[in-house]
């Protein structure tokens, strides 16, 4: 048997406790959960509900005036609101955690920046246009829908860019071995503490040279696990929403499937892959291949879309790719332990 060393913090004020890494990564996790949620449905918007108002202004208008109009000003701020209490929370409690703390304020000024945007151009513009009536297409409100459109392409993209720009920042902290970067003082070095920490050899002892070539295993931490249920709990009912649409025949179900060439056997194939799949999120053996599965089904989607022309339609199985990848990767070792026992 023989004895190495590793590195463990001595001088008090300068670790983070494993307790406020666990806190501050389950803030992190619930702020980048939210901004994903709250993409979803900027994306939702942007390749429905705009196009369909800037069509043909301002006839197209109609959608916003009646009893039964469209009306989402309470929805954003509702949604924005909470959305920017849980990234200031994350801010908050990873405070001490410098590196993370400097990402986080960088992301938040572009956050800031964009949401001054919308309050100075996109939402007094869209206020104003929900005002006007009439029929038939006027060039000049036509001109500006369509500038509006455009520009909230470019928006929508970069908010979508912040909220992945949040991905490193969780794996960061969230990762194999972040606590002890944290206590070591290596990669997240604290605010406290006028010295940086300082190594003490302490015995550890090496495995046995029958587990030295074993499989690595990584167990996701407390803030990480939450996370991904989280995850599993939304992707399932995404799935099981979407699969009750394709199992009952529903009529754009059908249309969409018949345009892709796939036709009426493949929407029913798809249909039962994916209520399989949602089911699947919930049973802790087959969620990291079921989440694999997805990912390889979602890659198909984003192509098949943008093969029948859907443009921004595409964004929508794109977030979800994102999605499903996580967890295919959080759940990676309930994979390996599933083909391992297949192997067998």
């Amino acid at each position: 048997m023989t004895v190495t060393t590793s590195p463990t913090t001595t001088l008090p004020g300068t670790t983070v406790p494993p307790a406020y890494l666990r806190r501050a990564g389950t803030w992190l996790v619930i702020t980048t959960l939210a901004y994903f949620l709250v993409n979803g449905a900027q994306v939702f918007e942007t390749a429905t509900i705009v196009p369909a108002w800037a069509a043909a202004p301002p006839e197209s208008l109609a959608v916003f005036h009646g009893p039964y109009g469209l009306d989402f000003m309470v929805f954003w701020i509702v949604a924005h609101s909470l959305h920017e209490l849980t990234f200031l929370l994350a801010i908050a409690f990873s405070w001490r955690i410098a590196p993370v703390r400097r990402r986080l304020l960088a992301l938040l000024a572009v956050h800031v920046a964009l949401r001054v945007w919308t309050v100075a151009y996109f939402a007094p513009t869209i206020i104003e246009l929900q005002g006007i009536t009439g029929t038939g297409v006027d060039p000049a409100l036509l001109e500006r829908a369509a500038l509006w459109q455009d520009l909230n392409y470019l928006r929508v993209g970069l908010f979508i860019a912040v909220s992945l720009a949040l991905l490193p920042v969780v794996g960061r902290l969230l990762g194999p071995g972040a606590a002890t970067r944290s206590a070591a003082g290596d990669e997240f070095p604290t605010t406290g503490g006028s010295e940086p920490a300082t190594a003490v050899p302490t015995p550890r002892t090496e495995p046995p040279m029958s587990t030295m070539n074993a499989t690595p295993t990584h167990t996701p931490s407390r803030a990480a696990n939450i996370g991904l249920w989280t995850l599993q709990v939304l992707l399932a009912a995404v799935y099981a929403f979407s699969a009750y649409g394709k199992l009952t025949a529903d009529p754009q179900n059908v249309a969409g499937f018949e345009a892709m060439g796939l036709g009426t056997p493949g929407m029913y194939i798809i249909g039962a892959l994916e209520l399989a799949g949602a089911i699947a999120m919930f049973v802790p053996r087959l969620t990291g291949l079921a989440a694999l599965c997805f990912v390889a089904l979602m890659i198909g989607a984003v192509i098949a879309t943008l093969a029948v022309g859907g443009g921004m339609l595409a964004v929508i199985p794109a977030v979800v790719l994102v999605l499903v990848a996580i967890v295919a990767w959080g759940r990676r070792d309930s994979t390996r332990a599933l083909v391992a026992q297949l192997r067998r």
